[in-house]
């Protein structure tokens, strides 16, 4: 295994599609340390704190550092990534639950809500585009 400018080398289970068969292969993908440190990164941002802002407004300033991660790391391997798209939602999530009275005591009625918001604007944040 090796690791150089955040990506992980090592085998991987790859599928050729012409032969319709597996096989391993060396392939990069992001590190685990590299996805940890991005979500740590997203996490300092304290999203959830900012219930004056609108959802644009966090997107906007989200969504320049997620496009360059998500356009850097996900050129080999985009499935890797899923997790910190999955942390964001998570975030943006809590979000609002701290900002709509309506969700503040459903976890349920946050992600109805979120997936509601991502169906309506689908472009509104990078990781949606590259998710759903």
């Amino acid at each position: 295994m090796l690791t150089f400018c955040g990506y992980e080398f090592r085998p991987r289970e790859a599928f050729d599609r012409a032969r319709k068969e597996r096989y391993t292969n060396f392939l990069p993908a992001p590190s685990s340390e590299k996805i940890t440190e991005m979500g740590r990164k997203v996490s300092s941002w304290k999203i959830p704190r900012h219930t004056t802002l609108t959802l644009e407004d966090i997107a906007r300033r989200a969504n320049p550092v997620l496009r360059g991660w998500f356009a850097y790391f996900t050129v080999f391997y985009p499935s890797r990534v899923i997790p910190l798209c999955r942390r964001i939602d998570r975030i943006l999530m809590r979000w609002a639950r701290k900002k709509y009275k309506r969700l503040k005591r459903s976890n349920r009625r946050a992600k109805n809500w979120l997936r509601r918001v991502r169906d309506s604007a689908p472009r509104l944040f990078a990781h949606w585009l590259l998710r759903y």
